[in-house]
């Protein structure tokens, strides 16, 4: 292909600019280069940076239109003639990349990234594959399956393994890399068989890696009777298993394959069966593939009662360990005050982690799920006590219904309530009844701010706990926050107010008796009773 080739000179053109830089950039470091010479240096350098920028460029472009050709030719050739040469190109790209991961494992064997990250691409394109061949499609096949990862394709000894729908290659031999492969093909119309000869990857570009195809037409057969709970075949699980691994373990016919219908719904299934039996979303690698999957995907019953996190944790199984143990965590750190079990911190975190909650809708969710096992608990929990507390700093004593419907967002009186809310309402209350200190209030002053004074005075004359001095539940020490025609009283006015009134009790204190005595013995040596 005349594109294939214009991004191979465009990789080459953009590896030859870097190499050219790389040079220019080992020669700076050369000890004993006069200056003159760094600096013709550091020009040349500017100019091959510029030059591997319009490489990278130029090779992003085809990179680009490689794929726009590859959607344009969705649009104009047949539905079997797309289906190979859309699984062609993509194992040359997936052979690009493997290519690539194996020429830097090679050069650093050592290192173990770069070992994972070849692997990683070999199982790629061994899934793609054997993707491939569960789809009828004709597949020369370049890796296999190897104890503890996978390989390139191997020369077979007898009997040869012949690559079918049914049949897939990997004899469980460890295999190294740049080995001459002769995979055996068996065509799924005629049954002939072929074997090919060509060599791994060591590595050399896409177009000489790539394995030569023939495109034929599939011949269609009587349709063999579907079993298990989902009513397919064998052979269209495989397909269904090759698309969505991570729900292979669920297409087993039987008690797993009637769990996730039980879930899913059948119309969901008939989504999968629909992308793995007719190809109606391909291989689910581009966004319109995807975004057209997951629009059928909304539709279903499944759709409509799920959101998007759900939908994203439900379809990767393989995560959803590691997000509830995450979610665990963060629910124990800051929710340790609610006593959950661990029953219970199992199956709210579950929640938590596929609704996607944080913040105050895991706050809320966390509240009412504790409520609803632990009441007594919730409401006396750290976080009921700062409502209470703001609340009282302001005279307004929080009723338990409302304080409930703050923890768990729920309605009080029709109407929803916060934290913030019942704040809000207690300044109200205290400026309605007190409206000579709203300045104070608005200034950022509670009652309990502006009662400080007044309590610890009153505390120390009469001798008594401050604890025992409530304005809220006692009015008579509410009256030194005065009235709207004599305002706020002040300190002078307070102690001759609680010394004079007998409601304080002041006259039972030491003080105020030895107050009495000091009069009396003046008294009687005024009167000579005493000398």
């Amino acid at each position: 292909m005349a594109l294939q080739d214009d991004l191979k000179k465009a990789e080459t053109a953009l590896e030859e600019a870097k190499k050219v830089r790389d040079d220019l950039l080992k020669q700076l470091k050369v000890a004993g280069i006069t200056a003159a010479e760094r600096d013709a240096i550091k020009k040349q350098l500017s100019v091959a940076e510029q030059a591997v920028t319009k490489a990278d460029k130029a090779a992003q472009a085809l990179r680009k239109k490689a794929k726009d050709v590859e959607k344009q030719a969705e649009e104009a050739i047949t539905a079997g003639e797309l289906a190979q040469d859309k699984f062609d190109l993509g194992v040359q790209t997936r052979i690009k990349t493997k290519n690539d991961t194996e020429s830097r494992y090679l050069k650093d064997p050592t290192d173990d990234a770069k070992f994972a990250a070849y692997q990683k691409a070999m199982q790629e394109l061994y899934n793609y594959e054997q993707g491939g061949i569960a789809k009828g499609l004709t597949v020369n096949p370049t890796v296999q399956q190897v104890p503890g990862g996978f390989g390139p394709v191997t020369p077979q000894t007898t009997p040869p393994v012949q690559i079918s729908k049914t049949n897939v290659p990997g004899p469980n031999v460890r295999v190294g890399v740049g080995t001459v492969a002769k995979p055996v093909v068996t065509n799924p119309t005629t049954g002939e068989v072929t074997t090919t000869t060509e060599t791994e990857p060591t590595p050399t570009p896409p177009s000489e890696t790539a394995p030569a195809t023939t495109k034929k037409k599939k011949k269609k057969a009587a349709a063999p009777a579907g079993t298990g709970p989902m009513g397919i075949t064998d052979e269209l699980r495989a397909e269904i298993r090759t698309l969505f691994p991570q729900f292979a373990s669920s297409f087993d016919g039987g008690t797993n394959e009637q769990q996730f219908v039980d879930f899913f719904g059948s119309d969901l299934v008939a989504i999968l069966v629909k992308a793995a039996g007719q190809d109606a979303y391909g291989q689910l690698e581009t966004e319109a593939e995807v975004a057209a999957f997951k629009r059928d995907v909304e539709n279903t019953g499944y759709g409509q009662r799920t959101n998007q996190a759900e939908q994203d944790f439900d379809f990767s199984p393989g995560t959803q360990a590691e997000k509830i143990r995450v979610k665990k965590n963060e629910i124990t750190k800051q929710y340790a005050d609610l006593q959950l079990d661990m029953q219970q911190l199992d199956t709210v975190a579950r929640d938590a982690a596929r609704k996607g909650w944080t913040g105050d809708d895991l706050k809320f969710a966390i509240y009412n799920y504790a409520y609803g096992a632990k009441p007594s608990t919730v409401m006396e929990s750290e976080l009921a006590d700062q409502i209470r507390n703001a609340g009282r700093a302001y005279g307004y004593v929080v009723s338990d219904a409302e304080l409930k419907a703050a923890l768990t967002n729920t309605p009080y009186n029709g109407a929803m309530v916060t934290q913030d809310s019942i704040l809000q309402k207690a300044q109200r209350a205290a400026k309605g009844q007190y409206g000579h200190l709203s300045d104070q209030i608005d200034a950022g002053l509670s009652l309990e701010d502006i009662f400080y004074n007044y309590k610890a005075y009153a505390s120390r004359t009469l001798g008594i706990d401050p604890s025992e001095i409530d304005y809220v539940n006692d009015p008579k020490w509410a009256e030194a926050f005065g009235s709207k025609e004599q305002g706020q009283l002040s300190l002078n006015d307070w102690l001759f107010k609680i010394k004079s009134d007998k409601r304080y009790g002041y006259q039972f204190t030491p003080q105020a008796q030895e107050e009495v005595s000091n009069i009396v013995s003046t008294l009687e040596k005024a009167f000579g009773f005493r000398r």
